[in-house]
């Protein structure tokens, strides 16, 4: 070999050493102090990608890889579902007197593998483990996310080498902080976690409650959508395999996308459902039915098998999820659909969350207690009004059945109406055509005058009950109306006044009430004239104290309270006043008429 070849062989490797010094003095030393118990390491940090995925410590520490690592930048920290396994490098000293034991902790949970290794002053490597995919009962520290200890000494350099792998997403942020800080830490993230799964349990089971009083399929579907969301959350947050499965890491990895899959298929249902999607977009109701079935799909693969390909899927399905939901709920705003307002702005409230961890997590806004728990805020806003929606979905709900019962009761009127009146009236006629003939007897044109009053009357009935069944007489006003129409029917030949005073209420939506009030009014006045031999009535309508009060006075011959005799109809009308929880007052003395009083309660009690 030439000189040459070895005067260049010197250069590139004298290159190579000089860009290695330079690379790692630009990277910022961590001084650890005595007034600082907590650190964000990411100025600190430099990243190298392994896209084989199989480099060693060793490796990584030989000069051709340590010239590879890049100073941290958002980027290179949140690269997201990945295929490559990544290292991040920081070098700390300790200032302080004796030195301290520090926590490392990863910002971001429910990474599958991070490994640490240290590096001291001797060139000794002392190797840490962590992560999803360790049985939690066999970490360093039981940490919901991934925590190593270290031992500092005064002055010493001590280089860190984490590693970090995953199937789902990855990012690489680190925090220091001292043992103190970190219990303190820890002591106040279970009571913000326990807020949030404590009222995530109270929605549940109220609505558990709602489906099992009401039956409606949609607090079903909501029970489960939560249920889905939050096993999919306490994955994220390290709780399930912390509770459930602290000595084996299998569960934890399918039941992350079987939770994704469940709250995608159910929460398609929910959506359906609460914004009547068949009603107002029978497009994007099919769009949520597709949502559905991938979801039910999701479900059964993710019991089965699990992978970034599955992740991959997960992350396509999600996002025409979200918009289709939200499209939905504008649609329903758009046609004045109240429950759409809630669905609405709960949406809104996890996207704000949502982008506020995402800020966070990429180093754009600072880990606090506000950046560290606004997404379980924003699930929280987002389940609270999920469940008003649903208690407002009851009104809804109460409007359906109402105008259902309007809709049969309006076909049951026109179906007495056209069939059984119409037959009646042929009755008859027929029957006083008959009449007309010659040949018959007088029994037999008698019998013939009986069938034609009893068909009249019956007519009459059927007339009163089609009316009376009709939901567009409910109100009040209508049953006023009806008594005046009737009134003058038996007081043919009588004076009389009929008078209203003081608020009548607008409605009576109990049918039974206003039956009643018609018929005892109705027998009021064949009382009169079967009975009374009066010339004068004087009717009067009043509302007084939410009772509805009705008053018949006639100048008849009365009767004294000894002489009443069941034919005269009182027990009836009594009866009838009891039937509606009404009261009936009969003054009356021989000579000087009758004055009768039904007074109805107009509120329930």
């Amino acid at each position: 070999m030439t000189p040459s070849y070895f005067l260049n062989r010197a250069v590139v490797i004298l290159v190579t050493i000089i860009s290695f010094i330079v690379n790692t003095q630009a990277q910022n030393k961590l001084v650890l102090n005595a007034s600082n118990v907590e650190y964000e390491l990411t100025p600190y940090l430099s990243v190298f990608e392994d896209k084989s995925c199989l480099r060693t410590i060793q490796e990584i520490l030989s000069p051709e890889i340590l010239y590879q690592f890049k100073p941290a930048s958002n980027t290179m920290l949140n690269p997201g579902i990945t295929n490559s396994s990544w290292w991040v490098r920081v070098e700390i000293v300790d200032s302080t007197l004796n030195g301290n034991r520090w926590i490392l902790q990863a910002n971001y949970p429910g990474i599958d593998n991070v490994d640490l290794f240290i590096v001291d002053s001797l060139h000794r490597i002392f190797s840490k483990h962590a992560g999803t995919l360790l049985p939690f009962n066999r970490r360093e520290i039981k940490d919901r996310r991934a925590a190593f200890s270290i031992r500092s000494q005064r002055m010493i350099n001590q280089t860190l080498y984490v590693r970090f792998e995953s199937q789902s997403s990855v990012a690489l942020y680190l925090r220091l902080m001292t043992l103190q800080r970190y219990m303190d830490a820890d002591h106040n993230a279970q009571f913000y976690l326990g807020i949030f799964y404590g009222s995530i349990l109270i929605l549940v089971l109220y609505n558990l409650f709602l489906f099992l009083a009401i039956r409606d399929t949609s607090y079903l579907f909501y029970v489960l959508y939560v249920a889905g969301y939050v096993f999919h959350q306490m994955v994220v947050d390290g709780l399930y395999e912390e509770y459930f499965f602290p000595n084996s890491v299998v569960a934890s990895v399918h039941i992350f996308q079987m939770a994704i899959g469940f709250f995608l298929l159910f929460g398609s249902l929910f959506t359906q459902r609460i914004l009547f999607s068949s009603r107002f977009s029978p497009l994007l109701h099919k769009g949520l039915t597709v949502c559905a079935i991938l979801g039910g799909m999701v479900l059964i693969f993710a019991s089965i098998t699990s992978g970034p390909l599955m992740n991959r899927m997960i992350s396509f399905i999600i996002i025409p999820y979200a918009l289709l939901t939200t499209a939905m709920a504008i649609i329903g705003l758009q046609n004045r659909y109240a429950p759409a307002r809630f669905y609405l702005l709960a949406v809104m409230g996890f996207l704000i969350g949502l982008i506020v961890r995402g800020l966070r997590v990429s180093g754009v806004l600072p880990l606090n207690l506000f950046t560290e728990y606004t997404l379980q805020a924003g699930m929280l806003w987002e389940m609270t009004l999920f469940s008003f929606a649903l208690g407002d979905r009851i009104n809804t709900i109460k409007i359906e059945k109402e105008l259902e019962k309007g809709e049969m009761r309006s076909r049951i009127a026109a179906d007495l109406h056209d069939e059984i009146g119409s037959n009646l009236s042929s009755i008859s006629m027929t029957s006083q055509m008959i009449r007309r003939s010659a040949k018959l007897s007088q029994l037999e044109k008698h019998r013939l005058a009986e069938i034609t009053a009893i068909a009249k009357e019956t007519t009459d009935a059927i007339r009163d009950i089609v009316w009376f069944i009709n939901p567009q007489h409910d109100k009040f006003v209508d049953l006023i109306q009806r008594l005046k129409e009737v009134t003058p029917k038996f007081l043919t030949d009588l004076q009389y006044t009929f008078n209203t005073s003081g608020h009548i209420i607008e409605s009576m939506p109990d049918l039974l009430i206003r039956k009643e009030i018609y018929l005892i009014y109705k027998e009021i006045l064949h009382n009169i004239v079967k009975h009374a031999n009066a010339t004068k009535v004087a009717i009067e309508i009043k509302s007084q104290s939410n009772r509805f009060i009705l008053s018949v006075c006639d100048d008849g011959v009365g009767f004294e309270a000894g002489d009443v005799k069941d034919g005269l109809g009182l027990k009836n009308l009594s009866d009838r006043a009891a039937k509606i929880g009404a009261i009936i007052d009969i003054s009356s003395c021989t000579g000087r008429g009758v004055k009768i009083t039904l007074s109805v309660p107009t509120e329930k009690p």
